[in-house]
């Protein structure tokens, strides 16, 4: 079982702001199947992601690590290279 988690995705615009749009919830593999069908989050360049801090260090790093392992590749994402 997986903690539910909650992504907004975001797109820069010309005036230094960002748009942001739908906000997707659920398991690890329900929101990979949500963001890979969005084209708008495909052609985003941020995800913003909430991050619940009532629910405490060890869930919210569980959190994000289910992003990076599971949401992440599902969707053709990779790490940025500096």
């Amino acid at each position: 079982m997986f903690p539910s988690t909650s992504c907004r995705r975001s797109k820069s615009n010309s005036s230094g702001g960002s748009t942001l749009g739908k906000t997707y919830a659920g398991a690890p593999d329900v929101l990979a199947e949500q963001l890979a069908a969005g084209a708008a989050v495909q052609a985003a360049d941020t995800l913003v992601v909430t991050v619940p801090n009532q629910l405490g260090v060890d869930f919210n790093a569980k959190m994000l690590g289910n992003i990076a392992r599971y949401i992440a590749p599902a969707v053709g994402w990779t790490p940025a290279r500096s």
